[in-house]
């Protein structure tokens, strides 16, 4: 045979070389280890990509999950329209169109719609879908009440900027709030008593707002007593187990909440 470096047959004959990968290092000296294959030790640096690509991958779907969980779970809870279909004027009311911000920066859009002689004044949280302008049969029999009214939009719906969530109508509950007392002349006085009222989802809403001021009354229709039981009717049951009720737990009006207004 051809010693190494020789020529047998075309191909050059090269000794099987090995090399000592050291295990350990320990002040610059190396402890003797395995000898493997050079071919097989490059063979292990592509699969060791390969398992950080697979967890990034997979850390990337559960933050993706998890993000689409709650934008689901907000297209089960509101139902934004953001068509004005008619106004009060309609039907024969007069109204203030009104414009405010939110405490996170929202813009949003509501109605006032006076009384010539009111007996107080309702701030009214709508439901979950729509907007204000599908409840003008509600401001019509208001100011049949005598009752001067304003009605708004949360973040999303109507011509209000943003994007309806649970943390953002709370927000634009107490914006609306703050409107009215700031605005209206009166309003929240024995002269102008000022009323909360939340029918359905504006419900929760509304007893938030009841919670952080003190209204005259507090007027609930049609409502629900915690968005868990909400979800419970309308999403699937993972949904419902995650979240805790928060702010839209259950409601509790207390004692002397809730006169009737004279």
């Amino acid at each position: 045979s051809l010693s190494s470096g020789g020529a047998k047959g075309g191909r050059l004959d090269r000794p099987f070389r090995q090399r000592t990968i050291p295990l350990f290092e320990s002040n610059g000296r190396g402890r003797e280890g395995i000898a493997i294959d050079g071919r097989n030790r490059s063979r292990r640096r592509p699969a060791a990509r390969v398992s950080l690509v697979a967890v990034t991958v997979v850390l990337g779907v559960l933050v993706l999950g998890a993000g689409g969980l709650v934008l689901f779970e907000n297209r089960l809870v509101y139902y934004p329209d953001r068509v004005i279909h008619r106004p009060p004027r309609s039907v024969g009311l007069t109204y203030t169109e009104v414009s405010f911000e939110a405490a996170d920066g929202s813009l949003l859009d509501g109605w006032y719609v006076p009384s010539s002689t009111p007996r107080a004044v309702v701030l009214i949280c709508h439901g979950d879908a729509g907007n204000i302008s599908t409840r003008i049969p509600l401001l019509e029999g208001l100011h049949k009440l005598r009752l001067s009214a304003f009605i708004f939009d949360y973040s999303g719906y109507g011509r209000s900027s943003g994007r309806p969530s649970e943390r953002g109508t709370y927000l634009d509950a107490a914006a609306a709030w703050h409107w009215l007392a700031a605005n209206v002349p009166g309003a929240g006085t024995s002269r102008l008593p000022l009323v909360v009222m939340g029918r359905s989802l504006g419900g929760p809403i509304a007893a938030h707002v009841a919670s952080l001021h003190r209204p005259a009354a507090l007027a609930l229709d049609s409502t629900l007593p915690s968005l868990r039981s909400l979800l419970h009717d309308r999403g699937p049951s993972p949904l419902v187990r995650r979240r805790n009720d928060g702010i839209l737990g259950p409601l509790f009006v207390g004692r002397n909440v809730c006169p009737h207004p004279q």
